[in-house]
């Protein structure tokens, strides 16, 4: 009797328990502070993960991931931080993170959704003459820990000083500590006009594109879908003209 009761509750509930861990939960999605791609929207560069967010790459991923009907959240933190995160956890991504060699086996992609040609800056009034990139060993150069830019510089033989983040080499820029700084071309056009310090593009290394990179564990068919979606986007001319229409306008306070 006893028995016949089990087997019927089995029967009953088991589908039940099986259809509840098959719940397909939200993607978490990691960047960090790299306006004009990202960035929060009260303008400041430290805050709460959650603080709302703007951005070319931001406008692009959520619009994207609205198409796919796909339920996600974007969380802001530092880059080594929200890579690590994306890479060592079930149901997550990062971005706009730079596709290479190093990284290609350690994500599955979807993308490009921005371009981001790498560049040397150089103060100003500065007098530089760098026509490759081992001209670049006669300066010293700036980057910042865990940057694809420092790294590709670095396997190339290429001494890097780095910081703990980026916006600290404007400071040493600006204060003589190194010669030249690498970044993206946007990013840092964006970061030296915000922080006042009259900079020009000397040299460009590289051109680079900004991708969505997701958990190796991600189900195929999601990176397919999305993937595909992103595709009817370029087609339409939505890409375009999410990054023609990103405001910098800050509305809301961090908290």
């Amino acid at each position: 009797m006893h028995k016949k009761i089990l087997i019927s509750f089995l029967l009953i509930f088991l589908p039940i328990i099986a259809n509840a861990n098959n719940v397909k939960k939200p993607i978490i999605l990691t960047t960090e502070d790299m306006p004009p791609y990202s960035t929060r929207v009260c303008g400041k560069e430290n805050g709460n993960p959650t603080d709302p967010l703007t951005g070319i790459s931001i406008d692009i991923v959520n619009e994207l991931f609205t198409r796919a009907n796909i339920e996600h959240q974007i969380l802001i933190y530092p880059w080594q931080r929200s890579f690590n995160t994306a890479k060592n956890n079930r149901n997550h991504a990062v971005f706009s993170a730079t596709r290479n060699q190093q990284r290609e086996h350690l994500f599955k992609w979807v993308g490009q959704i921005a371009s981001n040609d790498w560049v040397v800056f150089s103060k100003k009034t500065t007098s530089v003459d760098i026509q490759s990139i081992d001209d670049m060993r006669n300066y010293t150069i700036g980057g910042y820990q865990g940057d694809a830019l420092s790294l590709y510089l670095e396997k190339r033989g290429i001494k890097v000083d780095k910081a703990p983040a980026d916006k600290l080499n404007l400071q040493k820029l600006k204060y003589g500590r190194i010669d030249l700084w690498i970044a993206g071309n946007l990013v840092g056009a964006y970061r030296a006009d915000k922080a006042g310090i009259n900079v020009k593009q000397v040299f460009t290394f590289k051109e680079s594109d900004l991708w969505i990179a997701f958990n190796i564990n991600t189900d195929d068919d999601i990176i397919k879908k999305l993937n595909n979606i992103l595709n009817k986007m370029k087609e339409d001319g939505s890409i375009i003209k999410l990054g023609m229409n990103n405001s910098e306008t800050n509305t809301t306070p961090c908290k």
